[in-house]
């Protein structure tokens, strides 16, 4: 007994997929990868950023704590803005990455009566871009000294 190959009923064909069916197939396929590609997008953009706030946030703590540890009367916290580089003797991430930029603002406070202390204010500012979009960090601390 010979086989002969499989035929729809009534149209004569042999059974398969004709180039309309893949066609439909693959605009389906499609219509479900791009939302499935664009959330590994936005998925890459979210890391980025949370990449560059812990940076930008481990730079404004370091010259924070680096700016207490400088005497009272340092001519670095004289009041007013100045940029201060990153150093590139510690190892750092960002330090060849250019879109980090580091201000020490100093805030001095005129002596008060009755108050013992001479206070400075500091606050340390990173401004940085991401996908176009400027960002900025502040942290702010306090640095004192029994006055003399």
């Amino acid at each position: 007994m010979r086989r002969s190959p499989r035929r729809r009923q009534g149209l004569g064909r042999t059974t398969g997929l004709s180039f309309a069916e893949i066609m439909v197939a693959i605009v389906l396929l499609a219509l479900v990868l791009v939302p499935v590609f664009t959330l590994f997008n936005r998925g890459a953009e979210g890391t980025r950023q949370t990449w560059d706030e812990a940076v930008a946030h481990g730079l404004a703590t370091g010259l924070l704590q680096e700016a207490k540890g400088w005497p009272f009367a340092d001519p670095r916290l004289a009041a007013g803005s100045q940029d201060m580089p990153v150093s590139r003797t510690v190892y750092d991430p960002s330090a060849q990455d250019p879109r980090f930029r580091r201000t020490l603002t100093v805030s001095d406070f005129p002596a008060t009566a009755g108050v013992p202390y001479a206070y400075k204010v500091l606050v340390v500012e990173v401004a940085w871009s991401t996908y176009g979009i400027e960002r900025r960090i502040h942290l702010s601390g306090l640095l004192f000294q029994v006055k003399r």
